[in-house]
């Protein structure tokens, strides 16, 4: 009788143990970080525009154009493009120019969802990577 309650308390606890770990690993939240493709862009204005120089993980060498005050411009990659089009882009993020600077919307390929800076006398000179702004060289 003895032998027989022991088992019966046993299998209980073997139960709620393996229920309660069935249970933290159906529902357990998993972090997920966004894959990150590597580049780097020197982003400067001009009188008229933007100017991008890619160094590092763009087809592109260098790329230049007007932009108006709230609008945008979607950026992979190859180049200019539009958030439908690019597609096997490593990249992709959004240029929109500011009453005080630039603003940046990263949609594929980096760590930032928004970055922003402000550019002094209309003279913007800075580099951004996967992750973000990076000091200039």
């Amino acid at each position: 009788m003895k032998n027989s309650g022991q088992r019966l308390i046993f299998r209980i606890v073997l139960s709620v143990i393996l229920m309660t770990g069935a249970y933290n690993t159906v529902f357990s939240q998993t972090e997920t970080t966004p894959e990150l493709t590597k580049f780097l862009i020197l982003v400067e204005t001009t009188d008229d525009g933007i100017k991008l120089t890619g160094q590092q993980g763009c087809t592109f060498k260098e790329l230049t154009f007007t932009l108006k005050a709230g609008s945008s411009q979607a950026i992979d990659q190859f180049g200019m493009t539009s958030k439908e089009k690019s597609k096997g882009s490593g990249f992709l993020f959004t240029i929109i120019k500011t009453k005080d600077g630039l603003s940046f919307e990263g949609l594929k390929g980096t760590a930032f969802k928004k970055l922003s800076f402000s550019c002094p006398k209309g003279n913007c000179h800075q580099a951004i990577d996967q992750r973000g702004m990076i000091e200039v060289k």
